[in-house]
């Protein structure tokens, strides 16, 4: 009876750690696949880093290049308005000249008469 007892026992036990080693084996498996699933979701995300990173620097180069559209179109505007600006000074020293010397014939004009 003890003999039974024991043998019983130790089928058990050998049936308890077979149970052991099967689950150990089960979460390994998982944590294998969690393993490899996470690789695969962190090399994603550093794909999409990446992605944003070339975009982000495409965007500030796009930026840069219009600034410097911008400060070209001001510097001809500028020297446009300046161009305006000595026209209009000229013009108006040309119409003085004019004045004046239209004043000039009428005092002559009024001298001689």
């Amino acid at each position: 009876d003890a003999q039974q007892r024991v043998a019983w026992a130790e089928e058990r036990a050998l049936q308890a750690e077979a149970l052991v080693k099967q689950r150990d084996a089960s979460v390994q498996n998982q944590l294998a696949d969690a393993e490899v699933r996470l690789a695969l979701a962190i090399t994603q995300s550093n794909q999409r880093v990446t992605e944003l990173e070339r975009s982000l620097t495409e965007a500030q180069h796009q930026a840069a290049a219009a600034a410097a559209r911008l400060r070209e179109q001001e510097a001809e505007a500028e020297n446009r308005l300046a161009d305006v600006v000595a026209l209009g000074n000229a013009r108006v020293a040309e119409v003085e000249r004019d004045l004046t010397q239209a004043q000039n014939d009428a005092a002559e004009a009024e001298a001689r008469a």
